[in-house]
């Protein structure tokens, strides 16, 4: 076996072995020879602009309650292992495993290994300790991590020693994805502006080669050094997040080189807007950038505020004007006002050249709006998000009616009217590859409190869907009191007329276990006990014996649903109704639904991603 003095076949893998982790504690060796640097990186500055909204974003991230359901997807590949050993002399390894399997099927196998094995693979040899690094760090993120500073100064170290630059063994060769996020509240804003940071863009600069996407939601004023080095690095996916912007950063953004950003192939933004002053900064900062990655961008996902900057006065100001995205494939608009025809020309493209295939519009101005009307159809277009205000919804039919390809469509905020009278038998009629829709009533509309039985049967013609999401009413009851009685039993039967349906949501749903037929009783079904006490209706609270009754209720409806088969066995895949996520599982007594959380989970996340983003024509992310 080669031997290394930086390698110990006995220790667990950097960071995630049972016993002394690598990253945090580096042996000192008496035999090793002084640490030569080639260079000294040069600082990175933060500034204390925003110090107050910094402190209340990072409280504000802590305190968000995350959906403790996660949706199954494909990661990408990690890196090849002949990219991160540096050399290709393969033919004699200190590893059996190497000498009988070739490499292609080794990167191909190990993205099904776990953690344990991996770590346990870390163990054996040289080889297999690079091979099953180049799996456990592919993806890092700084903040989350339990020594997320370890292992930063770790990779600090290891970035200006140059003997440790030339090893194998060098942890920046294995990173792919990076999230710079928000530390704990433990550690000071002093270190976080002083020593994370500038550490953060040091490795980014010098010591991630491989390094192909980032995601920055760390709440910071970005200075000019931090942004040329972001902009300058290979990244091809960049997502900002939480990036504070004032009067300054656009001039800082125009003041770099000329090739900065146009390695950029997705971009997503999102950054904080300072009350009143910070909407006009925001827009001018973001055209900016849009400006420079143009040429090469096919993803664009961009969170704004939803107000007009002439609201508040301010003089728009651009490097030049906008031009037109030819590669652009997916557009995602989110509170995005829009400020001139020129620039909305550019980012919706003209309709003969259109790469779209995924477009999605979420509270956008009129002007966009506007335009949409004037693409007509988009030959390449597959996926269609709406989350417009209801006055709006009849605008999109005529769009819809243009682009029969559509395979994915969201609607959000639709009068009940308008979805049962004009979309559905729409949609009936000439949409034959629909594979996902999805349906979320405007919550506000009087009507909406139960789902037709012509809706039901026009639904039910589409049999070409795989996934479906209703959603009538608040979805959860931190929105408001729930109003849609569901009716399981007419849901079946619509569900037994779509062949393909793998995932059924349902959403903003209620119950009345007891028949009471009492609209109180109803609307108030996840506050209220029932047992009338000496207090009267009492509070719930979401008692562990109100939870357990209300599981049992929703595992019976599921396996309801599991009863429906088609010639293969169970059709459906996953159930989601009175707040219950259930996955259908094959044991020794058959198929059944099992509870896929602990408990109730409105699913937020899950929704998003599986009927909102697009994932399903990037399969990778």
């Amino acid at each position: 076996m080669p031997t290394d003095t930086n390698y110990d076949a006995g220790q667990p893998v950097a960071g995630l072995g049972k016993t002394e982790s690598e990253i945090s504690v580096v042996r000192q060796r008496s035999n090793q020879s002084s640490e030569q640097r080639p260079f000294i990186p040069e600082p990175v500055t933060f500034d204390y602009i925003g110090v107050g909204q910094i402190r209340n974003e990072i409280s504000g991230q802590e305190s968000r309650r995350q959906s403790g359901f996660k949706s199954q997807s494909k990661s990408r590949h990690p890196i090849p292992f002949a990219e991160v050993k540096g050399d290709s002399s393969f033919a004699v390894s200190d590893s059996l495993l190497f000498n009988v399997l070739p490499l292609e099927i080794l990167t191909m196998v190990i993205d099904f290994l776990p953690i344990e094995v991996l770590e346990v693979l870390a163990s054996v040899s040289r080889d297999c300790y690079i091979l099953a690094r180049t799996r456990l760090f592919e993806k890092l993120d700084l903040g989350s991590h339990p020594a997320g500073l370890d292992i930063l100064g770790y990779l600090h170290k290891q970035t200006f020693e140059s003997r440790s630059r030339m090893n194998t063994l060098y942890l920046g060769n294995c990173v792919r994805r990076l999230t710079v996020s928000t530390l704990s509240r433990r550690w000071s804003l002093h270190t976080v502006i002083n020593v994370y940071l500038p550490k953060v863009l040091n490795v980014i600069q010098y010591g991630l080669p491989n390094l192909d996407s980032l995601k920055w939601s760390q709440p910071v004023t970005l200075t000019a050094s931090a942004w040329q080095i972001l902009l300058e690095s290979p990244i091809r996916r960049l997502k900002l997040y939480n990036i504070l912007i004032n009067a300054s950063t656009f001039d800082q953004l125009r003041g770099l080189p000329p090739a900065a950003g146009r390695s950029l192939e997705e971009l997503h933004i999102g950054w904080d807007v300072e009350p009143k002053r910070g909407v006009l900064f925001c827009y001018n900062c973001a055209i900016e950038l849009l400006i420079r990655c143009a040429p090469k961008l096919t993803t664009l996902v961009w969170h704004g505020s939803s107000y007009s900057p002439a609201r508040y006065g301010g003089e728009l100001r651009k490097a030049g004007p906008l031009t037109p995205m030819f590669n652009l494939r997916s557009l995602a608009l989110n509170g995005v006002y829009i400020q001139t025809p020129e620039d909305i020309a550019a980012l919706m493209g003209p309709t003969k050249t259109s790469k779209l295939a995924h477009l999605s519009l979420n509270q956008v101005n009129e002007a966009v709006i506007r335009r949409l009307r004037l693409l007509g159809r988009l030959p390449m277009l597959q996926s269609f998000v709406w989350g417009q205000d209801s006055y709006t919804a009849p605008l999109c039919v005529d769009f819809l009616s243009q682009n029969p390809q559509i395979e994915f469509l969201s609607l959000k905020y639709c009068p009940k009217s308008l979805i049962d009278d004009v979309v559905l038998p729409l949609l009936a009629t000439d949409f034959r590859r629909l594979r996902s829709l999805e349906l979320r009533y405007d919550r506000y509309d009087n009507s909406s409190s139960t789902l037709s039985d012509a809706a039901l049967t026009r639904i039910s013609q589409l049999i070409s869907l795989t996934q479906l999401h209703v959603e009538i009413g608040p979805p959860t009851p931190t929105y408001g009191l729930a109003t849609w009685m569901l009716d399981h039993d007419k849901i079946r039967a619509c569900v037994e007329q779509l062949p393909k349906l793998k995932t059924l949501a349902l959403s903003g749903d209620t119950y009345d276990p007891h028949n009471t037929g009492l609209r109180f009783v109803q609307e108030n079904y996840y506050y209220r006990s029932f047992t009338h006490g000496t207090n009267g209706w009492e509070s719930h609270d979401r008692s562990p014996s109100f939870e357990s009754t209300h599981l049992e209720r929703m595992l019976k409806q599921g396996n309801e649903y599991v009863s429906i088969r088609n010639q293969s066995g169970p059709k459906l895949d996953f159930v989601y109704c009175g707040q219950i996520p259930m996955r259908v599982e094959t044991g020794s007594a058959g198929c059944s639904a099992v509870p896929a959380t602990n408990g109730r989970d409105s699913l937020t996340q899950f929704l998003r991603k599986t009927f909102r983003t697009g994932n399903a024509l990037n399969p990778s992310e």
